[in-house]
């Protein structure tokens, strides 16, 4: 606008509408919602058309230019604003020189349009040769017409075919040269961006708006947190809540299509319906020869081919149209359906397990004894009247009872595992080494201190471990032709691992028994001699007897049994529990019977559930008999019986060193003993010790430090005491030097 423009009064002032147009007429436009569209379609670059009208009014304002332009450029839209001729039309395609109809007119006027390819309609462009070359050696035959469908399909504003298509190989086939057709074809009509991006940014929606295709040559690999916007922009058939940055929220059209590419599957992560998955094209590429070199000018080739390339998407539109946008589907993608179903189904219950092992939720699987699934949480509480028996398994073990004696007691109650069968060793010892009994939960990768409630207190669990893992490495005693009968009791002093039985000849043919080190027998750093087994089994048997058997311990231990006794049953309402849970199964088969469903299995099933209903009844019945109290005259009786036994007879040692020996350490200069109950601790010399055990023990021993004083100090760890199946006190440790 030159001279003194028209649009001006007399004072200088602008006179809006007038202006409005004059810049109409110069640049004829038309607006719709908060778009401006020409004969080229929509306009992209609104900053441009806002500095056409800056540079219009700068010489003749002298101030509040930039919001004098803001205005006016407002006022403009308000001018051009389209009453209804703006429409998406799906019967023909906009291009640079004129309007193709698809029923095959073509004519060369142009008019307003919401889009307009950036191409020409050649009717006699040659066939694309190097495009197609280039496509049979990236796809399928039957998967090149798939892509040629919704190529075409993304020429028009267009959403029946309600899909997307997503492309994916191992990388380095050459799909992305797709993109670079696209955006040779579809010019500004074709944006590149992110699914991920679209799913959780308004405004990267909003964008969107007007354009035929999105591409996303890159796509994530992790699952889309949600997926309710890319199902709605696939679908849409409505106006769209649509937000633009410091704008209010408007309605308006989408049809944007979208075209991935990926090194993989585009999945879901909380889509149940599978709605997203049924929206998905997906083809796969093929391997990309191992002596095929890459064409750095394949683009450019391509590019020059873009007026056939249309030719060849239109082809795939009529084709699409005519099957009712169906989209053409081969058997390598029904196959790739198929194998993607079953990968996400099977990837969203591993998410699903995971999101329940972060709740610390139950994922299925064996109930560990003690505990039952709550319903309303999904989570694994105590259950209260079997836990206490889990508790009395743990403790007795770690006061020194052997695994096969658990076992056979509760084959002797009739007590099963979850599964109906009876409790094997290895089950047992699976058992004692679960740590949710301590409150551990884990599933795969996840765990969580505390996640779930404690059966057990982590020391008594420790101490459970530690017996295992000693009993695991110590050769078994019954297995020697010499009973060693401090195995699994035995310790290094210097570097606390166990001292196992060995024997071996002398020059004169004579064998000699010994305890060794097993870290100086491994060489792991230990210097520990072995220390002979009569000598070290005589020291421990006799000091036993002599200042263990004493009136005074017997007495406190008695008291403390007979308080003991008023502990509940552990072992009956486990027993009741199984007799219920057995009931409820016979009344299920009976059920099935009374329906007519009558076979060998269910006679048989049947015949087993009653056995095992008998004999988990006369267990409960057996134990009900057996629980009778002990008087404290009948416990200080039973215990004193050892008090007068004969030690060298090697039953009697046995059950000496079996019932109160805990633990023994060796050192160079003394022994540590710990006992399975609790008594005063003491400071025993050398003569105190020779007086005590007399001359004949010391004659035994290796050379020993005169007046050396005996130094006490806190056991490695509290032990319990085990007697006529009642728990009894933790004990301490007694010093001798040795």
């Amino acid at each position: 606008m030159s001279g003194t423009p028209e649009w001006l009064d007399d004072k200088g002032k602008i006179i809006e509408h007038r202006y409005c147009q004059c810049f109409l007429e110069q640049q004829p436009m038309i607006s719709k919602g908060e778009d401006f569209f020409t004969t080229e379609g929509v306009v992209t670059d609104k900053d441009r058309l806002l500095r056409d009208v800056f540079d219009d009014i700068k010489e003749h304002l002298t101030g509040g230019l930039v919001t004098k332009a803001k205005n006016l450029l407002e006022a403009i839209r308000m001018e051009c604003y389209d009453r209804g001729a703006l429409e998406k039309h799906q019967d023909r395609i906009f291009l640079a020189n004129g309007t193709l109809f698809l029923d095959g007119n073509f004519v060369e006027k142009k008019g307003f349009c919401l889009n307009r390819l950036p191409i020409s309609y050649n009717p006699n462009a040659p066939q694309p040769e190097v495009w197609l070359r280039f496509l049979s050696e990236l796809l399928e035959p039957e998967d090149i017409l798939t892509l040629q469908e919704f190529m075409g399909y993304c020429l028009i504003p267009c959403t029946r075919g309600q899909v997307m298509l997503l492309i994916k190989g191992n990388g380095g086939e050459g799909k992305s040269r797709i993109g670079v057709v696209m955006h040779t074809l579809f010019g500004a009509n074709a944006k590149n961006g992110s699914i991920d991006k679209v799913e959780n940014s308004a405004f990267a929606r909003a964008d969107l708006q007007h354009v035929l295709v999105m591409v996303d040559d890159d796509t994530k690999m992790e699952a889309l947190s949600s997926t309710h916007y890319v199902k709605s922009i696939i679908t849409a058939e409505t106006p769209m809540d649509l937000e633009r940055k410091k704008e209010q929220s408007f309605q308006g059209d989408m049809y944007v299509r979208f075209m991935a590419f990926s090194n993989g599957d585009l999945e879901a992560l909380y889509d149940k319906s599978e709605g997203f998955f049924r929206r998905q094209l997906i083809l796969q590429t093929r391997r990309k020869p191992p002596g095929r070199e890459d064409d750095p000018y394949l683009s450019d080739k391509l590019k020059q081919e873009v007026e056939g390339i249309f030719l060849w998407c239109l082809e795939g539109l009529r084709r699409l149209q005519s099957n009712s946008y169906r989209f053409t589907v081969s058997q390598s993608m029904l196959e790739g359906y198929a194998e993607y179903y079953s990968a996400e189904l099977s990837q969203k219950i591993r998410r699903g397990q995971q999101d329940n092992a972060i709740k610390c939720m139950n994922n299925g699987g064996n109930t560990p004894l003690g505990y039952y699934v709550d319903k309303a949480t999904g989570k694994l509480d105590i259950d209260s009247e079997t836990a206490p028996y889990v508790r009395e398994l743990f403790s007795r073990y770690a006061d020194g009872e052997r695994l096969t004696v658990l076992q056979a007691e509760m084959a002797q109650r009739g007590l099963r595992s979850k599964r109906g069968n009876p409790y094997s060793i290895s089950v047992l010892s699976n058992l004692l080494k679960n740590r949710k009994y301590i409150g551990e939960y884990k599933y795969g990768d996840v765990i969580i201190p505390d996640g779930i409630p404690a059966i057990i207190d982590k020391e008594l669990f420790e101490r459970v471990q530690t017996r295992m893992a000693a009993n695991k490495k110590a050769p078994a005693r019954a297995k020697a032709e010499e009973e060693y009968l401090l195995t699994t009791k035995l310790y290094c002093g210097e570097c606390g691992r166990l001292m196992a039985g060995e024997s071996g000849k002398g020059c004169k043919g004579v064998v000699y028994h010994y305890y060794k080190c097993s870290g100086a027998k491994r060489k792991l750093g230990c210097k520990k001699k072995a220390i002979r087994k009569d000598w070290i089994e005589d020291v421990v048997v006799k000091f036993t007897v002599t200042h263990v058997l004493t009136d005074t311990a017997i007495d406190r231990i008695a008291d403390a049994i007979v308080v003991m006794q008023e502990q509940e049953d552990t072992m009956t309402p486990v027993l009741k529990q199984q007799l219920q849970q057995c009931e409820t199964e016979i009344r299920n088969v009976m059920k099935a019977i009374r329906q007519g469903i009558i076979t060998e299995t269910t006679k048989e099933c049947l015949e087993e559930l009653e056995i095992q209903r008998d004999s988990l009844k006369a267990s409960i019945a057996q134990l009900a008999l057996e629980r009778r109290k002990f008087t404290k005259e009948e416990i200080v009786e039973w215990i004193s019986r050892y008090k007068d036994g004969n030690i060298n007879d090697p039953d009697y040692r046995r059950e000496i060193i079996d019932t109160f020996v805990n633990s023994v350490y060796v050192y160079d200069d003394k022994l540590l003993l710990t006992y399975n109950y609790k008594d005063g601790t003491q400071a025993l010399t050398l003569k105190e010790i020779e007086a005590a055990l007399s001359s004949d023990l010391t004659s035994m021993c290796p050379p020993l430090i005169p007046g050396k004083v005996v130094s006490l100090s806190k056991p490695p760890s509290s032990k319990a005491f085990s007697m006529i199946g009642v728990k009894s006190l933790s004990g301490p440790m007694c010093c001798i030097p040795g």
